[in-house]
């Protein structure tokens, strides 16, 4: 019998993932910011570590290799510290290597593409845990938020 992940009692902030007991199953349930139910769906996991074999009702890793937010609530909801090897393609680490490396970017249209859509994708991932501790408290946030828009209008300056 699959196991069906969330806890009610571990997010508490509105606009946040919460998990929600339905009719005996937990779900993973999203809220938008003025906090009305997005979407439900409930994330098994077959294996016995968690994150093996994970599935979800929307279908979105079997259909399109994409985790879910589903998945990524549930993970989090057990404490999943690093994504387990099955959940990571291998096409996605040869395109990162691909585009990671200087000497054989920039090809075609579809290459430029692909390399933007990847660096942004990797920045808000090397900047969450730098958010996590500058919303620790307000010195910690000021000083964030003072780096944060420097280094914007850094950035804006160099890029006209």
């Amino acid at each position: 019998m699959p196991n069906f992940v969330g806890d009610p009692s571990v997010v508490k902030t509105k606009g946040a993932p919460k998990g929600k007991k339905e009719r005996g199953k937990r779900r993973c349930t999203k809220y938008n910011s003025a906090g009305h139910v997005k979407n439900k769906c409930p994330v098994r996991n077959d294996g016995d570590d968690f994150g093996d074999h994970m599935d979800c009702e929307c279908s979105r890793w079997s259909s399109e290799g994409i985790l879910c937010s589903h998945m990524f609530c549930a993970m989090k909801r057990v404490g999943l510290q690093k994504l387990s090897d099955s959940l990571l393609l291998k096409k996605w680490s040869k395109d990162a290597k691909k585009y990671l490396d200087e000497r054989s970017a920039g090809g075609t249209t579809q290459d430029r593409e692909r390399e933007f859509l990847m660096r942004y994708g990797a920045l808000p991932v090397a900047a969450t845990w730098m958010i996590f501790l500058g919303a620790q408290d307000g010195p910690s946030f000021h000083e964030t938020m003072n780096e944060v828009c420097r280094w914007t209008q850094t950035l804006e300056k160099n890029l006209a």
